[in-house]
């Protein structure tokens, strides 16, 4: 009887007889190679097929511990692996992010402002031959680029470039018109060679058609200016026999509206001159140099034109006030001013050239405009009268087809404190509705409908207005856990300090009263650039942990909700009311979640609803930058689930689908799918790529307040101060006081009703037992979801084990087939 060991060594001779047969076999397919390559190729697809079924003799030879031992390092190897992958995709991710960073900063290096310049000379730099000479450090960026440029610069500098920019070498050539940075002098972008800023900014009309009968109400606004303008280009032997010198030019400023355009190019109308627009905006142009460029065009152009007229529109854009700044824009503007006052300084005022400037702020301009020997001239246009209104509805209905019956004296009284522009409005109004009604004529009463349609519109901004001067008022709380960075938030909202953050590590100070009161802010904030102004109350809650007992850490802040109802309660149920009460009532609260990474806590879902009823809540994740992205967007799912699931009734940016515009729709689904939001706060400042910024820094990088990709901080600033500001005062007065007020008069109403203080011992028991059974219900629907979790993760392993189970299953019988096969092999070669 053979032994294992006489079988494997006949297993082996066997191999060797066959590998031996192989080669002869080989040697005869060589032989035969150019007559038989179709049974070649089947011969070895026959080969491949038979090496795929050999099995490794070791695993034949295996028990099957030793294979579950080899499967479990193998499985081991694949998590590795994959392991590996994961690490090798978030670096792929993060160098993505790193070149779109990159990407940015090259963009923000495309913006406001350059300089324009020419290109004069591209050069061949040999660095390394350079640098071999000098013994120097190569300049790898320098070697890839291979050119070099000499450039010269609107500012009248020659620079000599090394390194390019942005722009490819091959693209440039001797004479080409480049934009460059102004700080480092690189070639940012190249400019068409047609550019010419007069053709961007200036309106040039040699005939205007404007008269005097098309302005009305201005009379002795056409005198002052028929004296400095048109004397002075018809007449001006006059002023020379008298011996005095003419006006350059006049200033008019007024409200918008009153009729400085139009007199304007009545009076070039008049002198048969030549109209120049340029609009303030307009000189603050892109680049640098170019608006200062603009105005020496702009007057050269006039004085080939004489006679003219220059018509600066918006003066104020760059002609205010000189001040301190760092910005280049500022500079910019200043400096295009300074050349605005050299061009009205250089030319004389007998020339056939005038000035004439409109401004809406003259209180704004800087002093040197408005001196004598420059805009001598300030004519101010108010607001038409009663009969000046009058005329000007004559004026703009006189090509319209308008009904004999019409009261012009009657609508002029209507239209008190209207523009020109306004009573324009009025008469294409009437128009529109005449067209609506389907008439051919325009009737007394068509103007009376349109004065009130302008009339409604013109309320609205005048309640802005309203606004700007006296401010809105906005009450908004924080409450959170301790350190989920509600004070830094509230810092970085305002733009200043105004809470104080505690640093105070002595346990027995931790407790004080003066550190876990509730205490309101008020703080002045200004929201826009038309000035309108915000008085925000800021009310600070103690953070949780800041309390020994943690279990009704809701009643001090509920209390402080419904203090507030009950003040303004008591207001409206008096008499006589007090003028200067002030509303204090939270109109919204944004509840801080700490970055867990997780869901709600118990905590957290009983907190907030207990508020709910009383304020709109707004969930937010605190230091959201301590969580990565995948795990703030599972944070995120989670804490919505929790809300939903338990029905916290948070206020969720509401909109009406058959009421509101698709801009109102967008923006509000916007914001829904930001939810929680991942707020960030940071008071310093950091330069990022020349810009400076609100951010956070750390080792591994920044993260900056107000990006979109770093932060939700200014999707969250705008809604609470502008967007939905309106909504929640809505709200809050409409909704939830209006039903603490049913409440609190229902409960004084019903003499059934009792306070807590006069309840019996046994409905304190009934009340304490439905309090344990709901405490109770909760526990039981928690162990119910636990369960169902427990029981979706042993089923979901069960099946990867019955899964594991098959595939060693199919293992062993292959292994036990192969093993068969052998053994018969063997069996067969034995004498």
């Amino acid at each position: 009887m053979s032994t294992l060991e006489d079988l494997d060594d006949m297993e082996r001779e066997g191999k060797e007889e066959k590998k031996d047969d192989g080669d002869k076999d080989k040697d005869g397919k060589k032989a035969d190679q150019d007559g038989d390559a179709e049974m070649k190729d089947a011969d070895g697809q026959k080969k491949e097929e038979k090496e795929e079924d050999i099995i490794d003799t070791e695993i034949l030879h295996s028990s099957t511990r030793d294979i579950q031992m080899r499967k479990r390092l193998l499985d081991n190897d694949m998590r590795i692996m994959k392991s590996e992958f994961q690490r090798l995709t978030h670096e792929q991710v993060a160098m993505k992010e790193k070149i779109k960073d990159n990407l940015d900063k090259i963009e923000n290096n495309r913006q406001l402002p350059y300089l324009v310049g020419n290109v004069v000379e591209l050069l061949d730099l040999d660095v390394e031959k350079e640098a071999a000479e000098e013994g120097a450090n190569i300049d790898l960026d320098a070697t890839r680029v291979g050119k070099s440029a000499v450039i010269k610069t609107s500012t009248r500098q020659t620079i000599f470039l090394p390194l390019i920019g942005l722009v490819d070498h091959t693209a440039l050539k001797p004479g080409d018109l480049i934009g460059v940075n102004k700080d480092s002098y690189l070639v940012l972008d190249t400019l068409p060679a047609e550019y010419d800023s007069r053709v961007k900014a200036m309106e040039v009309d040699e005939k205007p058609t404007e008269k005097y009968t098309d302005v009305g109400g201005l009379d002795k606004q056409i005198e002052e200016l028929v004296e400095a303008v048109v004397w002075p280009m018809q007449e001006a032997d006059r002023f020379k026999k008298i011996g005095i010198k003419a006006p350059k030019g006049a200033l008019m400023y007024g409200p918008p509206g009153t009729g400085k355009t139009l007199l304007a190019r009545a009076c070039a109308a008049q002198t048969n001159a030549t109209f120049l627009k340029l609009a303030g905006p307009q000189l603050v142009q892109m680049f640098i140099g170019d608006g200062a460029k603009l105005v020496r065009d702009c007057f050269a152009l006039a004085k080939e034109k004489a006679p003219s007229i220059i018509f600066i529109d918006e003066l104020d854009a760059v002609g205010t006030k000189r001040f301190d700044s760092e910005k280049s824009g500022d500079r910019e503007v200043q400096r295009t001013m300074l050349e605005l006052l050299n061009q009205l300084d250089g030319f004389a005022s007998d020339d056939r050239v005038k000035v004439l400037a409109a401004t809406n702020r003259v209180d704004v301009l800087d002093p040197a405009l408005l001196r004598s020997g420059r805009l001598d001239r300030k004519i101010e246009f108010p607001l038409p009268n009663e009969e000046a209104r009058a005329q000007i509805l004559k004026i703009h209905s006189r090509k319209m087809t308008v009904d004999e019956g019409v009261n012009w004296p009657e609508l002029a009284r209507s239209t008190d404190e209207f523009g020109g522009a306004q009573l324009k409005a009025v008469c294409v109004e009437a128009g529109m509705i005449a067209l609506r009604k389907g008439m051919v004529k325009i009737g007394h009463e068509h103007y009376v409908d349109a004065i009130a349609e302008v009339q409604a519109k013109k309320k609205m901004k005048m309640r802005r207005k309203k606004n700007v001067k006296k401010g809105i008022q906005f009450c908004l709380m924080v409450c959170g856990a301790s350190g989920t960075g509600r004070t830094t938030f509230v810092n970085t909202l305002c733009g200043k300090r105004v809470l104080q953050g505690r640093d105070d590590d002595d346990a027995a100070n931790a407790h004080l009263e003066e550190g876990v009161r509730i205490k309101p802010i008020t703080v002045e904030l200004e929201l826009d650039e038309e000035g309108t102004r915000i008085s925000l109350t800021i009310v600070d809650t103690p953070g949780f942990g800041d309390q020994i007992d943690n279990e009704a850490s809701f009643s001090e802040i509920v209390g402080h909700l419904e203090h507030q109802y009950d003040d303004i309660l008591a207001e409206e149920s008096r008499i006589k009311r007090n003028p200067r009460f002030r509303d204090n009532r939270v109109h919204a609260l944004l509840y801080f979640i700490t970055p867990t990474g997780h869901g709600l806590r118990e905590l957290d879902i009983e907190l907030m609803k207990r508020l709910s009823p009383r304020v709109n809540v707004i969930p937010v994740i605190g230091k959201a930058d301590s969580l990565t992205p995948h795990e703030l967007a599972e944070s995120k799912k989670l804490v919505m689930e929790d809300i939903e699931h338990y029905r916290i009734p948070v206020y969720n940016f509401p909109y009406d689908v058959e009421e509101d515009d698709e801009d109102t729709i967008e923006e509000n689904q916007e914001l829904r799918g930001l939810m929680p939001f991942a707020i960030v706060g940071s008071d310093e400042v950091v330069e990022i790529g020349g810009r400076r910024v609100r951010a956070r820094q750390y080792p591994w990088g920044v993260v900056e307040i107000d990006n979109p990709r770093h932060s939700d901080f200014l999707a969250v600033r705008s809604a609470l101060l502008h967007s939905h500001l309106a909504d929640l005062k809505e709200i809050t007065h409409d909704f939830l006081y209006e039903n603490y007020r049913t409440e609190k008069l229902s409960k004084s109403v019903d003499p059934g009703t009792t306070n807590d203080s006069s309840l019996s011992p046994e409905d304190l028991a009934s009340q304490s037992v439905r309090v344990k059974e709901d405490q109770l219900r909760r526990e039981e629907e928690k162990l119910r979801e636990i369960e169902l979790k427990v029981q979706r993760e042993i089923n979901e392993k069960r099946q990867e084990l019955l899964a594991r189970e098959s595939q060693l299953k199919e293992f062993e019988a292959r292994m036990q087939r192969e093993q068969s096969i052998a053994t018969d092999d063997t069996n067969g070669e034995l004498p």
